[in-house]
């Protein structure tokens, strides 16, 4: 019976010890992604702080990072999408029915609403 409380203690303070590390790393990194947030902007037809006539994707997410980096904003990630609701007008600002859509940090939120960002929940 000894024998065995000599080998399970051990092994039980070990095991202990271990799942609090792990558990620690996992709390650090939920807490990372909890310190970001994805804004959405609903494009226009011409009315956007970053307008560009006519430019591809790729040129298109370049000027809105500079934009937003250049307002002091910490960027993750932009993409485009396809699922904002386009509205049948021809005035400049008509939306076109696409979202640009920008991972940032959770401080900078107020910031990017200013320039007509929303949260995606």
């Amino acid at each position: 019976m000894k024998s065995i409380f000599k080998i399970a203690l051990p092994l039980f303070i070990i095991l202990t010890a271990f799942s609090c590390v792990d558990n620690n790393e996992i709390k650090k990194e939920i807490e990372k992604e909890s310190a970001k947030v994805t804004a959405c902007y609903d494009e226009t037809a011409l009315a956007d702080p970053w307008f560009k006539p006519k430019v591809n994707d790729s040129i298109l997410i370049s000027n809105i990072t500079k934009f937003l980096v250049n307002d002091s904003l910490t960027v993750y990630k932009i993409a485009i999408s396809l699922d904002g609701q386009r509205e049948a007008c021809k005035a400049g600002f008509c939306k076109t029915g696409r979202r640009i859509k920008a991972l940032i940090d959770r401080t900078d939120l107020i910031k990017i609403q200013k320039i007509g960002f929303y949260e995606l929940k």
